[in-house]
C-alpha cells in the first residue's frame, strides 16, 4: 500500500470515529437519562400567569444538565411552559421530558369536604389548585349564577372528589362542578 492511501485510510477511520462520537453524543442528548433527583417522580407546578424564569425555577433543579434540555426543547419546538403540574419520573430522557410538558397537565384529585361553609370549601380547595381562596369564594357565592342555573349553594358544592387539573381558576372549578351536579342529576 502506498503512503498516501495509508494516510486516506487514517483520515478515513478518523472520520468515521469522530462521526461515531457526534452521533452518540446526539443519541444521549435525546434519550440519555436526564434526571437529578433520587425519587420515583417529582412534580413540575406551571402557573397560568407565568413568565419565561418558571422552568428556570421549577425544572431546572430536577436535571443534571439543563442545557441540553434547552438544546431538545427547541428542536421540538417547546418555546412557551404550559401551563399545569406535570410529573417527572426518575431517569427520563430529554425527549420523554419535552414530550410530557407539551401533554395534557396532569389531573388531581380535589376534595370538596361535607359542609355548606363556602370558606371552609374555598379554603380546602385552594390548598389543592391553582385558584385562590378569595377568587374561589366570589364564584362560588355568586348569587346570579344560583339564580340563573335554579340551584342552591349546598346542592351544588356537594362533598366528594373531583378530578380536575391543577391549574383551574375560580371559575372552571364552578364551571366543572356544575358539569358533575348536572351528570349526578340526569343518573337519579
Amino acid at each position: 500500500m502506498s503512503y498516501i492511501k495509508k494516510i486516506l485510510v487514517v483520515i478515513a477511520i478518523l472520520g468515521l470515529v469522530f462521526c461515531g462520537v457526534k452521533v452518540y453524543d446526539i443519541v444521549q442528548i435525546f434519550s440519555g437519562s436526564n434526571t437529578g433527583f433520587n425519587n420515583e417522580k417529582a412534580y413540575v407546578y406551571i402557573p397560568t400567569e407565568t413568565d419565561a424564569n418558571i422552568l428556570k425555577d421549577e425544572l431546572f433543579p430536577l436535571l443534571k444538565d439543563e442545557v441540553s434540555f434547552k438544546v431538545v426543547a427547541k428542536k421540538l419546538g417547546y418555546t412557551k411552559a404550559k401551563a399545569g403540574k406535570y410529573t417527572i419520573k426518575k431517569d427520563m430522557s430529554n425527549l420523554e421530558i419535552v414530550r410530557t410538558l407539551q401533554a395534557k397537565s396532569d389531573l388531581i384529585k380535589v376534595v370538596i369536604p361535607n359542609t355548606n361553609d363556602a370558606d371552609v370549601i374555598a379554603k380546602q380547595v385552594s390548598n389543592q389548585i391553582e385558584a385562590n381562596e378569595d377568587d374561589l369564594l366570589v364564584f362560588m357565592n355568586d348569587s346570579l349564577y344560583m339564580s340563573e342555573k335554579k340551584i342552591k349553594f349546598e346542592t351544588l358544592y356537594k362533598s366528594g372528589t373531583y378530578q380536575i387539573p391543577w391549574n383551574t381558576s375560580a371559575e372552571e372549578f364552578r364551571s366543572i362542578i356544575f358539569k358533575s351536579y348536572e351528570k349526578r342529576k340526569k343518573a337519579q
